[in-house]
Order: structure tokens, then sequence, then C-alpha cells
């Protein structure tokens, strides 16, 4: 407890008490100072002994660094198995890769080649084709079919018939040399009906200009009969020429109804004759047009 000051008479402490007051209150200062100083070394003392009384805790400590270490590298073992064998797949996938890629590049210029064989081929039997159209069309050339004609009118002997009938059916002049056929057919199909139309028959002449006198006066003659049926000539063609020329049936029938003359050229093209003009058109829309906007403004009844 800190001293107490005594004062004079007058109310005022004197100096010599105030001094005494300052060297008690430090006294006690340091006495304070030194008792924490000692708390503070008791603590510390205390926790070494406490240490040095209790070793198990270091090993326990030790014992688990040790155990988590053993731990971590199986575990470290483990993984690095397992990116060695993903290595090994990798470059077993990457290996294939390569393989992959030289047989697919084997194989595009495999399949250029063959492309171009193909390409080569396909103009090849194009060619081919044409020239057998060709040749067909040319051994068909002395042909003309005779459509409508009754299947039992020709007898027998096809080809006197026709020698004999068909001079007298298209009115033609006598010939300085008769027409001779060298065979004459039907076109072989399957006739289911009884009353099914007659079929075709194909004529071949031996010479090729008694075809074009033959066809000619049919021309002229515009219709020619059969015991009172109307019979039809036509020259014969192959199956692909004949397409192609069906396919003007319907212009045909447009050109037909405005009365104008028109006649094939082969193997498909149409010669339509307009005010003295020939026009000649490639396919049936050409026709089309050409009727549609008629040359010259003119207009087609």
């Amino acid at each position: 407890m800190a001293p107490k000051l005594s004062k004079n008479k007058g109310g005022k402490t004197s100096k010599s008490d105030r001094d005494e007051g300052l060297s008690a209150s430090e006294d006690h200062e340091e006495v304070k100072l030194a008792g924490v100083t000692q708390t503070s070394e008791a603590e510390s003392s205390d926790a070494e002994t406490s240490r040095e009384s209790n070793p198990a805790n270091l090993d326990n400590i030790f014992q688990a660094i040790i155990s988590l270490k053993s731990e971590f590298s199986a575990k470290f073992e483990s993984v690095l198995t397992i990116l060695t064998d993903v290595k090994n797949q990798i470059g077993d996938c990457s290996a294939r890769l390569t393989e992959a890629e030289e047989r697919i590049s084997q194989t595009e210029d495999t399949v250029d080649k063959l492309q171009s064989t193909a390409k080569m081929l396909e103009d090849k039997i194009k060619l081919l084709s044409a020239k057998t159209e060709d040749l067909e069309n040319r051994s068909r050339r002395s042909n003309v079919q005779l459509v409508g004609l009754p299947e039992k009118a020709k007898g027998r002997d096809a080809c006197g018939f026709l020698e004999n009938w068909l001079p007298d059916a298209l009115g033609m002049e006598p010939l300085r040399s008769p027409l001779i056929i060298e065979r004459a057919h039907r076109i072989a199909s399957v006739r289911s009906e009884y009353k099914a139309p007659p079929r075709a028959l194909i004529m071949k002449f031996l010479n090729y200009k008694d075809k074009v006198r033959v066809l000619n006066a049919a021309r002229e003659k515009k219709e020619v009969l059969y015991k009172g049926k109307r019979v039809m000539l036509f020259p014969d063609f192959s199956a692909e020429v004949s397409k192609k020329r069906q396919r003007y049936n319907e212009v045909k029938k447009k050109l037909r109804a405005k009365g104008l003359d028109y006649r094939f050229l082969f193997p498909s093209r149409l010669q339509v004759s307009f005010n003295g003009t020939l026009y000649t058109f490639e396919n049936p829309g050409e026709v089309e047009t050409f009727l549609d906007n008629p040359p010259e403004n003119t207009k087609l009844n």
C-alpha cells in the first residue's frame, strides 16, 4: 500500500514527503515485475517437464508420420502403375491410329484409281452402247412395221401376201421391178385375251429403196385400209429410239390439231413445216415453245 504524505499547517505537502512516496511506488512496481517473471519461468519449466515426462506422445506422432508416409508411398506406387498402363494404352492407340491412317491413305489411293478406271469404263460403255445402237438401227433400216393387220389376213405366205397387197393398198404406180420382201413375222408377245389387238408385223425389204417408196406412198395416201379397217406403216427402230420418239406424242397431237406437217429425222429430232419453212427441234420442249411463240408473231389456230 502506498504511504500517505504528511501535510504542513498550511495544507501543503512537503518536498521530502513527495520523494518518499515516489520511491515507495517504484519499489512496488519492481516487486510486481519480479512476480510476473517468476510466473513465466515457472510455466516454461512446467511445459518442459511435461514433455520430458510424456515421451510416448512423441513416439506416437513419429509413428503416425511413418504410417502416413508408408500409406502415401503405397498409393503413389499404385498411381504410377496406373499411369504406366495408361501410357502404354495411349502408345498402343497411337500405333493403331498410325496404322489406320496408312490404311486409309492406301484405300484413298485405291479408290482414286478405281474411280478413274470406272470413269474410263463408263465412257467406253457409252461409246460401245452408241455403236451398238447405231448397228441395231442400221440392221433395221430396211424394215417396216405394219400395225392393225388382222392376225390371219396374211395366210401362210406372209411375204407373198405383202408383195401383192402393198402396191394395191398404197395406190403405187406400176413398178419397174416388183417389191421383194425377204422375210415377215409378227412381233412376239403374249395375248392374254382372244379379242386383243393384232400384233404388229415386221417386214424386211430386200432393197432399201423399196422400203422408202412404200413409206412415202403410205404418207401420201394418209389412210391405208385392209377390208375397211385402217392399218398403219412405220419405220422400224430400236427400242431406245422408239422410246425417244414416243416423248413427242403429245406435241404431235397439237401439231395435227393446228394442221402443221411434221416428220422425224433420225434418230429422234422432229422437223416441222411452217409457212414454207422447215424448223428442226431436238426435244418436245422446243416444240412447245415454238407453238406458244411462233415466229414472226404469227398466231397458230
